[in-house]
């Protein structure tokens, strides 16, 4: 499980810190896998399968790679739906990313998605870190916006159960020795 520090010191791998060389499937996979696993709950938990990136190159929501390899563009995609997909289908993922990439180039929108999702993990898990509104953004970027912020508070949600039945477990062995 995850703990508040993990939660604040995620860093999203901006655009830039992405190969730039292809990858193969099996590379893309553990290395999305590597930048989301904080967030698994247990080792069965997968960012990301290799079905749900051929489900994407099938449902043409990306352009199939190149001789089996994998370039940026894939990757930041797939850092994304590996993020979204608790909440929104892969169809829902693509058309939302379709919305961002009609106003900002791929480079731009996927560094803005993890700058967005890093302040929503900070607001959800910080108390002392004014967040941003939704309302004052621009309806492509409110999206992401909104799903990080939905996807936070559920990982804060989780904490806080893990924190209290960690604390009961400690209380009830506290009362078992002390009989």
């Amino acid at each position: 499980m995850y703990t508040r520090e993990d939660i604040l010191n995620y860093h999203c791998p901006r655009w830039s810190e992405l190969p730039d060389i292809d990858l193969y499937m099996d590379q893309v996979v553990s290395l999305i896998v590597k930048n989301t696993s904080v967030f698994s709950e247990d080792d069965d938990q997968r960012a990301i399968t290799k079905t749900m990136i051929n489900n994407s190159v099938k449902l043409k929501l990306i352009k199939p790679p190149k001789n089996k390899r994998y370039d940026r563009v894939h990757l930041a995609y797939f850092m994304v739906v590996a993020i979204l997909k608790r909440f929104m289908s892969l169809t829902e993922i693509a058309e939302g990313i379709k919305q961002v990439k009609a106003v900002y180039t791929t480079q731009q929108a996927y560094d803005l998605f993890c700058e967005i999702f890093e302040l929503s993990l900070r607001s959800a898990f910080d108390e002392s870190f004014e967040g941003v509104k939704i309302s004052s953004l621009p309806d492509d970027i409110a999206i992401y916006h909104a799903v990080t912020s939905a996807y936070s508070n559920m990982l804060y949600a989780r904490y806080l159960i893990s924190k209290k039945n960690e604390k009961e477990e400690k209380a009830s062995k506290a009362e078992g020795t002390a009989n």
